[in-house]
């Protein structure tokens, strides 16, 4: 058959196109149908996903601020805190300080004051002065019977005042002498005994053991005063020659 060539405009031309689309049609009805996805029906998902996600990233950000904001919040309590402390421990120091400064200025007040006080006392008198003042009237009451109650009080007294006084051992020896003329020969005789139990090494031992025993002859305890005479003698052989220690020995001979 001989080709015919059609023009557009011919009814056959026609029909051609309508076929053509026609089978395009049934082409993407048969696509669709087997389950494939074109592009216009996948991009109103990914737009919904991309919206997710700016969300999310919104509401991460979101809670990083509030995160970061209470940190910042604590830090600045913390600093805060800090700088109360640091306030309150200035203060104590400053305190103390004024404290001290009281202190001393007190020490120094009381140390003036201590001086001023020292300063200020007489001056002590002289003990010996004392002393010699005391024995004096002593011995001149002594000398008078009816005066001898007062010598007693103040050889007494001064054995309280001055016990480590180089005089004490014959204060101690006159009280016994003022008992023995009183005829109190009991405490004569204990206060010739303190002078040896207390001043042992004194020079006014001997004259001690020798009115310790006339005591004792007084007081009728014989042995007794035979006993002192003896060791008197013994411990100091000078008194052998003595008128009062012979007169002795002689009326104690005479007891039997």
């Amino acid at each position: 058959m001989p080709f015919v060539a059609l023009s557009e405009k011919t009814p056959s031309r026609r029909l051609a196109r309508t076929v053509v689309a026609g089978s395009i049609t049934t082409l993407a009805l048969f696509t669709s149908g087997c389950g494939l996805i074109s592009p216009l029906v996948e991009a109103p998902n990914t737009q919904s996903d991309l919206n997710n996600i700016k969300l999310s990233v919104v509401k991460l950000e979101n809670t990083q601020n509030e995160s970061f904001n209470k940190l910042q919040y604590s830090v600045t309590e913390l600093q805060n805190q800090m700088e109360a402390t640091r306030k309150a421990d200035a203060e104590r120091t400053q305190n103390l300080e004024s404290i001290q400064s009281q202190l001393d200025a007190i020490r120094k007040d009381l140390a003036n004051s201590n001086r001023a006080a020292v300063a200020a006392q007489p001056a002590a008198p002289d003990k010996t002065v004392e002393q010699e003042n005391v024995l004096k009237r002593a011995a001149q009451a002594a000398a008078t019977p009816n005066s001898i109650p007062e010598a007693i009080n103040l050889y007494r007294g001064f054995l309280t005042d001055y016990a480590d006084s180089p005089k004490a051992p014959n204060a101690a020896y006159e009280l016994g002498c003022c008992y023995f003329k009183s005829k109190d020969y009991q405490k004569g005789l204990e206060a010739f005994q303190s002078v040896l139990d207390t001043y042992p090494q004194s020079p006014i031992v001997g004259d001690s053991m020798l009115s310790m025993a006339l005591c004792q002859y007084q007081l009728n305890k014989i042995p007794e005063a035979r006993e002192t005479v003896k060791n008197l003698e013994a411990q100091f052989p000078k008194y052998a020659n003595d008128d009062t220690l012979k007169k002795l020995k002689g009326e104690l001979a005479k007891v039997k």
